[in-house]
This record gives structure tokens, sequence and C-alpha cells, in this order.
């Protein structure tokens, strides 16, 4: 086991660790001016590591972001991996300007999170509507393509 001692006097220490998450990145495209929350959540990930780097447990994951999304925003969440032998249910809720209702809850995607990976969502407003994305196997995949009229 190593030590580590807090101390003005104690020197520099370097601990061997493993990363145990993994990074879910969203990418906004082009989001109209009214958007200004954007609710994100993660289901069926792991809850609790213990020293050995064994996972155990299940949870969910409920964040939100606010802040200028137009024309382009980059939403961040480390997050532990998928559980084993299940799908993450990830999940966005678009909010626009001083309203408590959302205007879109886009479509549940299934994805497998993995510990050390980096999984890449890009949502891009078009002008008749949202196209959906995930970056895997080294290229983009379109996995929905809504129509929206209005954003008010």
């Amino acid at each position: 086991h190593d030590t580590l001692t807090l101390s003005s006097a104690s020197t520099d220490h370097t601990l061997d660790m493993k990363r145990t998450k993994g990074l879910l990145l969203v990418l906004i495209e082009n989001a109209p001016d009214s958007l200004t929350r954007v609710d994100e959540q993660i289901d069926h990930v792991e809850q609790y590591i213990n020293r050995s780097t064994a996972y155990s447990g299940e949870t969910s994951i409920n964040k939100s972001f606010t802040q200028t999304f137009a024309p382009f925003a980059a939403l961040q969440t480390w997050v532990a991996p998928t559980v084993d032998n299940k799908k993450s249910t990830f999940r966005l809720t678009l909010f626009a300007q001083n309203k408590a209702t959302p205007y879109s809850i886009l479509p549940d995607i299934e994805l497998i999170i993995k510990r050390n990976e980096i999984t890449v969502i890009r949502v891009n407003f078009v002008p008749d509507g949202v196209e959906i994305w995930i970056y895997l196997y080294g290229s983009w995949q379109k996995l929905h393509n809504m129509d929206i009229t209005t954003i008010n």
C-alpha cells in the first residue's frame, strides 16, 4: 500500500492509479439562441468501485447544463461504465429560455460506456429539425432525424 502524507514538509509522491470512468461528450451544433438548458439522463451505469477496481451496484446520472449553447457547445460528463450485460440509456431534454416545460425530449439512445474510453454524441440543429449522430468505429453514424418546427 502507498501512504500519502499531507504536510508542508513532505515531498512529492506519485501514486499508481487506474482510471475508473469513461467520458461522455455531447456536441451541440447550430443550436438556436432560445436553447438555454439541456438535461442529461444516463441509466444503467455502475454505482460503486472497490480497491480492486471491481464495480457493483447500479445507478442513474442526472445532470443539467445551463449555458449559452448557440451556435456550439460541448457538454462533458465523466461516467462510470455501463453495468455488465446491459446497455446504458442516454436521454437529452431541451428547454427554451424561461420555460419549465421542455420543448423536446430527444429519443433514447442505447450505448455502452467503457472506462478509459470517450463516447461522442453529436446533436446538430438543422433548418427543419435535429439530427443525432454517434461516433462509432472511426466514423459518424446517424441515429435519428427529428422534425422540430419552432423553438420558443
